[in-house]
């Protein structure tokens, strides 16, 4: 696992700000605040698995693109600015977990607003979360229960 060697490291592209932040937020806080988004009180999963998902892939709905660098601020404790485009790498403090999104605020045609890999230790059964809209539920066909971003 690579470490980002500076505390907060910005490079812009054309239309992508990329931040490789190593967080003040340990594995521990960090693991938390990540379960209280994607699990239940149960400690129970709660995404929305498709069918043509890999086991360790998951889809839930944002109201909006904002809700998701809220959410994503909320959880890494960096305040990550409102970009139309983002990809945003967080270690934490102690190097065991990596949290990486790349995202856009509209989700366009594809319904998909972000997609996030995770590397949590104590959350093996979820590796990357699609943040998409209710309308990308549209085309699958299986009635699949929709889970919302809190």
């Amino acid at each position: 696992m690579s470490l980002c060697l500076f505390t907060t490291s910005y490079s812009q592209g054309k239309d992508t700000t990329t931040v490789c932040s190593t967080f003040k937020r340990t594995t521990e806080d960090l693991t938390a605040r990540f379960k209280s988004y994607f699990y239940d009180e149960s400690g129970h999963m709660n995404c929305s698995k498709l069918p043509n998902f890999s086991a360790k892939e998951c889809a839930v709905v944002a109201q909006d693109g904002s809700d998701i660098l809220e959410m994503l601020t909320d959880i890494t404790g960096v305040d990550v600015p409102i970009t139309d485009t983002y990809k945003y790498k967080f270690v934490s403090s102690d190097g065991q977990t990596t949290i990486s999104i790349t995202g856009k605020l509209n989700p366009g045609k594809t319904f998909e607003y972000a997609t996030m890999e995770v590397n949590i230790p104590s959350c093996p059964e979820i590796q990357t979360i699609h943040i998409v809209t209710g309308e990308y539920f549209d085309k699958i066909e299986e009635d699949i229960p929709i889970r919302l971003i809190k």
